[in-house]
């Protein structure tokens, strides 16, 4: 399997065990005040739009929503043993951020 197809389906596994994490009732808000404006699917525009995702959930929630975000997908990375280089490469930020605005 090539690298980005393992990037892919690690997303992919980090994406469904973060919905299962966080509750239906947080996904269906990120569905009408996300996915609902962007105009597609939340799935598709975390895995195919994750740019697009992350600056509509910055203009919903703030920077401290994001960070908050963040720092469950890279609690799930630890739990599940994923590498959290996915997720600084998968919505574009840097490893700073994580030690800036995550306690």
């Amino acid at each position: 399997m090539g690298s980005q197809v393992i990037k892919d389906v690690v997303k992919s596994k980090l994406w469904k065990e973060f919905k299962r994490t966080i509750g239906n009732d947080f996904i269906r808000v990120l569905e009408h005040h996300i996915a609902r404006v962007a105009g597609m699917p939340l799935d598709e525009l975390v895995l195919l739009k994750p740019i697009e995702f992350k600056k509509l959930f910055i203009q919903v929630f703030g920077f401290q929503g994001w960070s908050v975000f963040i720092n469950v997908m890279l609690n799930i990375c630890r739990e599940k043993s994923f590498n959290k280089e996915v997720v600084y490469k998968w919505f574009d930020i840097e490893e700073e951020f994580n030690q800036t605005y995550i306690y």
